[in-house]
């Protein structure tokens, strides 16, 4: 098994997110909580320990608390986004070794987690800068 990176939720099967302060207005989240049952909502531990076990963790221990989103129903928060659809039953190309083509979508070019990974660490090793001179 393997993964893909995307920005697009209607194709992800997880949303990884960063508990940091306020996470409880980002649109994403709030989007991906519509969607319930149809993707994980898990917190940035579980990619961790999943990448550094090479096996899949159980999403229910790092599990998004959906009810403390204000105790509004995140289902009905007002918005006027239709619930996505869960994703289709077709099967995307998922190699851990990053091997074959990246797909290029709507939301931007979709990557596997090892061609991902690559890129940020060959950003980290070259200061991050992204083309930014300090």
């Amino acid at each position: 098994c393997g993964g893909e990176v995307t920005a697009s939720l209607d194709e992800a099967t997880h949303l990884v997110a960063r508990q940091t302060t306020g996470w409880e207005q980002s649109a994403k989240i709030r989007q991906a909580a519509r969607r319930q049952g149809a993707i994980f909502l898990v917190w940035d531990h579980w990619l961790l320990d999943t990448l550094c076990s090479w096996l899949r963790q159980p999403e229910a221990k790092y599990r998004v608390p959906l009810e403390t989103l204000g105790g509004e129903d995140p289902k009905h928060d007002g918005a006027d986004v239709a619930p996505s659809e869960p994703p289709s039953g077709r099967k995307r190309n998922r190699q851990l070794d990053g091997e074959g083509e990246d797909e290029e979508d709507e939301c931007g070019p979709r990557k596997s987690v090892a061609a991902y990974l690559r890129e940020v660490k060959a950003k980290a090793a070259g200061g991050g800068t992204d083309g930014i001179s300090q």
